[in-house]
């Protein structure tokens, strides 16, 4: 009988507020080194409305099975502005979500929160 171990260590990274983007993001290269990378070969999922993902797409493109998620409310950007305050518009988020999968990070849009019949 063969006995083996082996370690999952999946990183899942969300900003309830913005606090995180601007308090935790600057700081992802330094958190999260190569070193860290090649040791654990964790996997992340990041779940964001902005555009400031892809200043660390060298860094993303690294990490084992890297997920991203981009979240909308809406298609319609006069709706968005309704509930959401300084954020991309709906083309920007589309245009990060392309430029993440040319980039082979894998990565879509979500519907959160879903608000039917507005």
């Amino acid at each position: 009988m063969t006995s083996f171990s082996f370690t999952l260590i999946i990183l899942t990274l969300t900003g309830i507020s913005f606090a995180f983007l601007f308090a935790f993001l600057p700081q992802l290269k330094n958190i999260i080194s190569d070193e860290i990378i090649k040791k654990y070969n964790y996997t992340c999922h990041i779940l964001t409305k902005s555009d400031i993902i892809l200043r660390d797409i060298d860094l993303l493109k690294k990490i084992n099975n890297c997920i991203i998620t981009v979240s909308i409310i809406s298609l319609k950007d006069q709706i968005s502005n309704l509930f959401e305050k300084n954020v991309p518009t709906v083309k920007k988020r589309f245009e990060v979500v392309k430029l993440l999968n040319k980039n082979k990070i894998y990565s879509g849009i979500a519907f959160i929160p879903f608000l039917p019949f507005i």
